[in-house]
């Protein structure tokens, strides 16, 4: 007999400081993307192999919410702030259980204010922040 499993979007969260995200635009909710890659192969001219441990967690989490979104001045504002207070923690939580881990990083930024359109109909504004050493929880 196959397996059946399950999957609803509303499992997944993600919280910018104490600011949990929501008013998700259309299409994808969450993207996380490592900034590089956790192992690397080293070959000898003999043959033999090594893998190499990089210890580079660094990561860009990208989310779409709508442009008439409260959030969008909330992060604006965050993105605007200088130094260390420009920064905070990065939290995504997995509700589900489904196999997929959350994870977490004492340290992000947004890296840029996004483009804003206006046309006739509300459209989804992409932010990205930044993530120092996310590590899955």
């Amino acid at each position: 007999m196959a397996n059946i499993y399950n999957y609803n979007s509303k499992n997944y969260e993600l919280v910018i400081g104490k600011t949990r995200v929501d008013d998700y635009a259309d299409d994808t909710k969450i993207t996380i993307e490592y900034d590089g890659d956790f192992k690397s192969l080293t070959k000898g001219v003999d043959g033999a192999r090594s893998v190499n441990q990089h210890n580079d967690y660094d990561a860009v989490i990208k989310f779409k919410i709508l442009q008439n979104s409260p959030l969008n001045l909330a992060f604006k504002q965050l993105a605007l702030t200088e130094g260390e207070k420009g920064t905070f923690p990065v939290t995504f939580i997995n509700k589900g259980l489904d196999g997929t881990m959350g994870a977490f990083s004492a340290k992000g930024f947004f890296k840029k204010i996004p483009t804003l359109e206006i046309g006739a109909d509300s459209k989804g504004v992409e932010w990205e922040v930044q993530c120092i050493n996310l590590k899955m929880a």
